[in-house]
């Protein structure tokens, strides 16, 4: 079947994505869930004259067909949204890659992409060259902006101490907004900096206590869990963790940080932190009783700026850099450990942490 023959049994939507895909890779190859072929990409003939609804395709096909025709029938057998998923190729010059599209769209396909490997290589290099310059912009930029910040920050504080009677209250209302925004940003500059730290700052491991860093972080946060009346509650006695300490912390702070946020502030408020030895690790538990996470956001909660729709303010008007979870999910990654939310049988948000035994 040719590109060209498919296409007007396509949506306009879908085919502008099939046409553009045509454009960027070696052979395209899209299926409804049913098994209907409704569009081929092959300049240059590594499917052959197949007809990729014949039966025979998957022993007498060209190698590069029957590992479409495979891997296309192995996305029809999965009962969940697709994601972009590698399929093995027949030899080593060449990648396969599924994915299906948006169960919404006007017409659902699941569609294989196969390149040769040169080809997909050369992307990915100039993605993580690209990347790294990034992060090398977004540290630089958050550490010049911090002085400034600092002088911000400063002189406010000078006039509200030097000429606070003569502004009134009115001009000391303005300057708590001045302060508590320079106050944000501070936070937002520090995220961004402690994101962008992670990947050239090696981890030490040493042998962790988890229950005494989350007594340090119970009297750190004190003052923040009594004005919105949450309980903090977690084991005296706990395993103990071989990980980086200093990272151990920054994680516990942001997700018990994070549920402070979400929690009820009428005193039924609670968070619970377990920490449990399982077989080739250590699972690590932060349950809270607020509204829980969506399904359709767990996917995404971990990207830097996620926020969710129910959070709020806290009492002293900080607000979130957006990048705690990001921090989080970083932290386990670098500890070659997993991370996933679920919500609770009481519908509360469950962070989920498993971190490898050494």
């Amino acid at each position: 079947m040719s590109a060209a023959a498919s296409l007007p049994l396509l949506d306009a939507g879908s085919r502008a994505l099939l046409q553009g895909l045509g454009a960027l890779h070696t052979v395209v190859v899209a299926a409804e869930p049913s098994g209907r072929v409704v569009f081929v990409h092959d300049p240059d003939g590594l499917l052959g004259s197949t007809d990729l609804e014949n039966p025979d395709v998957s022993t007498r096909g060209t190698p590069a067909a029957r590992a479409i025709v495979s891997a296309l029938a192995d996305a029809r057998t999965q009962d969940e949204p697709l994601p972009l998923r590698v399929f093995p190729t027949a030899d080593e010059a060449h990648q396969l890659r599924v994915f299906q599209t948006a169960d919404e769209a006007p017409q659902p396909l699941r569609v294989a992409l196969l390149d040769r490997n040169d080809e997909v290589a050369a992307p990915s290099d100039e993605l993580r060259r690209k990347n790294e310059e990034l992060e090398t912009c977004v540290r630089s930029v958050s550490h010049d902006l911090r002085s400034p910040l600092v002088a911000v920050l400063g002189f406010t504080r000078l006039l509200r101490d030097e000429f606070g009677e003569p502004i009134g209250r009115t001009g000391q209302h303005f300057l708590d907004r001045i302060e508590q925004a320079g106050k944000n940003m501070e936070r937002l500059l520090h995220d961004l900096l402690e994101l962008t730290r992670m990947e050239e700052t090696p981890n030490t491991p040493v042998h962790v206590n988890p229950a005494a860093v989350l007594q340090q972080l119970a009297a750190e946060k004190k003052l923040a869990l009594d004005e919105a009346r949450i309980t903090l509650a977690f084991q005296n006695e706990t395993p103990v963790v071989v990980c980086d300490r200093t990272r151990l912390y920054q994680l516990f702070s942001n997700l018990i940080g994070n549920a402070i946020r979400f929690v009820p502030n009428d005193g039924s408020g609670r968070i619970d932190v377990r920490i449990e030895d399982v077989e080739d690790g250590w699972q690590l538990d932060v349950d809270d009783n607020g509204p829980g996470v969506a399904e359709q956001d767990r996917a995404r909660i971990f990207d830097p700026f996620r926020t969710a729709k129910h959070a709020r303010t806290s009492t002293d008007g900080k607000k979130s850099s957006g990048l705690g979870l990001a921090i989080v999910h970083k932290i386990v990654e670098a500890h070659d450990g997993r991370i996933h939310v679920e919500n609770t049988p009481s519908g509360g948000a469950r962070f989920r942490i498993w971190l490898p035994r050494p």
